[in-house]
């Protein structure tokens, strides 16, 4: 779910989820910036606001895997996100 989560987030923001702090680190060292949670704010980055989107991907990025959500759940939220948003637009 994370790594869902942190591709649509990518795809979305164009920023990694993860708050990198040198952009010359090594792997290791991008592994422990993710372990420790050490990651971007959404309203920083993002393009525009979705807060339902957000919600969902706030949800999936969670730092305890037990608190995030299924995959069925994730999708629901994510269409349930898709959908108001596609009739507050119309």
């Amino acid at each position: 779910m994370w790594s869902l989560a942190a591709s649509l987030f990518w795809s979305w923001t164009r920023t990694p989820p993860t708050d990198y702090r040198d952009p010359q680190a090594r792997r290791p060292d991008l592994l422990a910036d993710t372990t420790a949670s050490r990651r971007h704010d959404i309203a920083a980055v993002r393009p525009w606001a979705f807060p339902a989107f957000e919600d969902a991907l706030r949800a999936g990025l969670a730092h305890d895997p037990g608190q995030r959500p299924s995959a069925r759940s994730l999708a629901r939220s994510l269409r349930t996100a898709l959908t108001e948003d596609a009739q507050a637009r119309k």
